[in-house]
């Protein structure tokens, strides 16, 4: 049986984006508490308070790992567009120019629409810098974020150098807030 100390350690070290999060300052610690919270329990064998998570979290500084994620985004463009509707149909039409992204399913396509008069879908897209061309984990590392915010988003596309996250308009202020802190405000 480990005490809640070290089984919070153990979990954080063992997973770089707890660890990055922490080191870089832009951690949600109640959000990381309650995601943890079942891990360091079942570990410990015996309930542990929110609060003493969340007490202990804050007083954690991590190693040093590798944190190329944050310097890509660092060097990344982020931008918003406005009023996107997903529509679907049994054909496509290649040379529709009001298409932003277009893919096959087993009924036929779906498609995200620009200005869309009913368009109620906003997308956001981080342009990478062109280092980061084969740098694995970077948009997990964006959707683990995001989550730890309790930011739901409803699509995440990744194609070469663009990550692309598509969600209503009612959250796009907050997704962008979070990673405009992840981005521009983060220690690293």
């Amino acid at each position: 049986m480990k005490g809640v100390n070290n089984a919070t350690d153990l979990i954080i070290e063992n997973n770089p984006m707890y660890s990055l999060m922490i080191k870089s300052g832009i951690v949600n610690y109640t959000s990381l508490a309650r995601k943890i919270k079942k891990q360091v329990e079942s570990m410990t064998g015996k309930e542990v308070k929110l609060n003493t998570l969340v007490k202990y979290i804050t007083s954690i500084t991590p190693g040093e790992k590798e944190d190329y994620q944050i310097n890509y985004l660092k060097k990344s463009n982020l931008d918003v567009e406005f009023k996107f509707a997903e529509k679907e149909g049994k054909e496509f039409d290649p040379d529709r120019e009001d298409v932003f992204l277009v893919y096959k399913t087993q009924e036929g396509y779906k498609f995200l629409v620009r200005n869309d008069p009913e368009g109620n879908l906003a997308c956001i897209r981080i342009t990478l810098p062109p280092e980061a061309k084969k740098a694995p984990g970077i948009t997990l590392f964006v959707v683990e974020f995001l989550s730890m915010q309790q930011i739901l988003i409803e699509k995440i596309y990744r194609f070469d150098l663009e990550i692309i996250l598509v969600c209503s308009v009612e959250v796009a202020s907050k997704v962008i807030s979070s990673l405009s802190d992840l981005i521009f405000k983060s220690y690293l």
